[in-house]
């Protein structure tokens, strides 16, 4: 009897062995903790024949099912402090409880590794079948190890998510912008670690642990010294965190601007040992910024022309005025005594200074792009051919002259003389960056697609590339190339490229420059295209003939500049005019409403101070429909050229203007009359 108890003890003892080898077995597969209190249940139930397991853990002061096997019921959650399951909780003893129906209930504690019970193991067996204490003490037994079983399980599954999550955290931080690099405190600077994102720079972060590479081997050799500096300066200072810019060298030899935030690592006696640096590349925000500060420069420059072009505006219309008035009677006078060759030649320099001072008003308003402005379709190679053509003579003899013109080029609406002059200006600036030394001006045009400028309008220009192999500028003079009266010229007035840059603005287009020294430098113009295709049309020569006139009639003169009211008064009476004046736009449209039957001629100058000569002209063409009228100006800003296309019996005139001009005007005026009155 005694042995068959003991053979009875030992087989189960040796099942309860057989469940915790299972266990440490499923253990060693790291499975969930869901899944180890799943497996739990499963050998004790199969292994020690209890027909109802089941396993609940502390959590939120609450005992929560975890798993379970042979119950028809559901219960998911018990009170800790429920009788008698809370003492087993608070004290780790075991306790059986003998059902209605006949079965025992025992209830042990899963404890941690630190013997705290965290948890319940509860069994039932089925009616009349009773366990001893040994069978107890040896169930308290398996539960111990069974709560070690879960609790390291819960740990280690608590310890993977941790390093997941840690292995995440580092994986965002070495694939992001910011790089670390940790350098050894001594003198030499060395690298002892470097994140992998190094590699953006090209570098192998394994390979520069490895070699341990001395931190000035990175940074650019312009900036090296005051890195040093700065380094010693804040050391000196005691501060164990500071920021820096400059420039690395990158795998490839590139540099590279970073931002570098250093921190200084100590010991616990204080003694630096290290630095971690975490450097960003900032390489195109810096770009940005430059281009920003560029924009900025170039919007003050444009304001400074534009308040300049307003004052230059104001003194051609002024100047323009004087000048009317000498050029002027210097012509009567010639009428006057056209026997006097002593007189005559005096005449003559007299008008030779007028002409030379006219051109340079001319001048100033085109810097300030302020000039006139006489449109037509144009096709840009075609200029582009001839100015080259022209330079060709006046270019030394080793400098070539290279056309890289594309094919089916749109046209572009300008001014064709202005256009003349700026490739011209380019191309002798060209040459004289090249001197007598052997060259290439290349000179390049396409159309091109601007997605996006500042001053800019619309998307499709023609582009213009003019470069030189020449002697370059440095960064001063390429900023200050289009400033007015700034030369590197002895014989130079600065009027040039200034010039240049007031017809590009006039023209809705763009001018820039880049140049480096002992390099070249190359201009980039930019013209907007147009949708139209050019019509050949025969221009003028340009060569005076003086018209003979025979009128009769009344002529209004109407400007509000006193003398240079009489000078056209007294023209248009060698004319053989009979001539009213009137100083201002009200004076003048009283003067058409009383004799508009009479007058055969208007002649208004644009600028007035009460009514604008437009006004007054519309009003005119409203009493005297077929009225002939010549429209006059040292300066205007009004589109002429818009008022001339809808009036025929209209021209226009700019001051300062000989006599031979405005006979010929007229005469001008009178065909069209005759040919619309036939």
């Amino acid at each position: 009897m005694l042995r068959t108890r003991y053979a009875r003890r030992a087989a189960r003892h040796y099942r309860a062995l057989e469940a915790v080898r299972q266990l440490a077995a499923t253990m060693l597969q790291q499975p969930s903790m869901h899944a180890m209190a799943h497996e739990v249940v499963a050998q004790i139930h199969t292994t020690l024949g209890f027909p109802r397991v089941s396993i609940y853990l502390l959590s939120r002061s609450q005992l929560v099912l975890q798993a379970q096997v042979g119950y028809t019921q559901l219960r998911p959650r018990i009170a800790p402090d429920e009788e008698p399951i809370g003492t087993v909780v608070r004290t780790g003893t075991p306790h059986v409880a003998m059902t209605a129906e006949q079965t025992q209930t025992i209830t042990v504690a899963l404890r941690r590794r630190n013997g705290v019970p965290f948890g319940i193991l509860q069994v039932e067996t089925v009616a009349y079948q009773t366990r001893t204490d040994d069978d107890l003490t040896l169930l308290d037994l398996l539960a111990s190890y069974i709560g070690v079983f879960i609790d390291t399980t819960i740990l280690s599954t608590q310890l993977r998510t941790a390093e997941r999550e840690l292995a995440a955290e580092r994986d965002l931080f070495t694939r992001g912008p910011v790089v670390l690099v940790r350098w050894s405190g001594k003198p030499d600077y060395r690298l002892l670690y470097a994140s992998v994102n190094i590699a953006q720079w090209g570098y192998d972060a394994a390979t520069l642990i490895r070699n341990r590479l001395p931190f000035f081997q990175f940074v650019a050799d312009d900036d090296a010294q005051r890195v040093t500096d700065e380094v010693h300066a804040y050391r000196m200072q005691g501060q164990d965190a500071y920021e820096q810019r400059y420039r690395i060298r990158t795998a490839d030899g590139a540099l590279r601007w970073i931002d570098d935030l250093t921190v200084v690592r100590r010991d616990a006696a204080n003694i630096e040992t290290h630095y971690d640096a975490y450097l960003i590349d900032v390489t195109h925000q810096i770009a940005a910024e430059e281009a920003k500060a560029d924009l900025s420069r170039q919007l003050h420059a444009a304001q400074k022309l534009e308040s300049l072009g307003r004052l230059a505006a104001g003194v051609a219309h002024d100047f323009n005025n004087l000048l009317g008035v000498i050029v002027g009677n210097a012509s009567i006078i010639n009428l006057i005594r056209p026997d006097d060759a002593e007189l005559r030649d005096s005449v003559e320099q007299i008008r030779t200074a007028s002409r030379r001072a006219t051109e340079l008003t001319q001048q100033i308003l085109t810097f300030a792009g302020r000039g006139r402005f006489r449109p037509e379709l144009l096709q840009l190679n075609a200029v582009v051919e001839e100015a080259a053509g022209l330079c060709r003579t006046m270019l030394a003899r080793t400098i070539q002259i290279d056309l890289q013109l594309a094919e089916d080029l749109p046209v572009v609406l300008g001014d064709a003389t202005q256009i003349h002059q700026i490739i011209m200006n380019l191309i002798v600036n060209a040459g004289d960056a090249l001197s007598t030394q052997p060259g290439t001006i290349a000179l390049t045009t396409r159309r091109i697609f601007v997605s996006y400028h500042p001053t800019l309008a619309q998307d499709y220009y023609v582009e213009l590339v003019v470069h030189d192999t020449g002697i370059g500028m440095d960064a001063s003079t390429r900023e200050r190339v289009f400033e007015p009266f700034f030369t590197t010229k002895p014989t130079g007035n600065g009027l040039g490229l200034a010039a240049v840059r007031g017809i590009v603005q006039q023209h809705h287009g763009h001018i820039n420059v880049q140049s480096t020294v002992g390099v070249g430098t190359t201009f980039t113009l930019l013209l907007p295209e147009h949708a139209a295709r050019p019509e050949q049309t025969d221009t003028p020569t340009g060569n005076v003939v003086t018209p003979t006139i025979s009128v009769s009639g009344h002529a209004l003169v109407v400007d509000d500049h006193p003398a240079m009211r009489a000078t056209v008064a007294a023209l248009l009476m060698r004319f053989g005019y009979t001539v009213i004046e009137a100083a201002d736009g009200t004076a003048a449209i009283a003067q058409i409403t009383a004799h508009a039957a009479l007058l055969a001629l208007l002649v208004l100058d644009i600028s007035l101070p009460d009514i604008s000569g437009v006004e007054v002209h519309a009003q005119a063409r409203v009493l005297a429909p077929q009225l002939p009228i010549i429209l006059m100006s040292g300066y205007t800003t009004i589109d002429i050229a818009a008022l001339l296309d809808t009036d025929t019996r209209t021209h226009f005139l700019a001051k300062p203007f000989t006599p031979d001009q405005l006979a010929q005007t007229i005469s001008a005026l009178e065909m069209r009359g005759s040919a619309a009155s036939d």
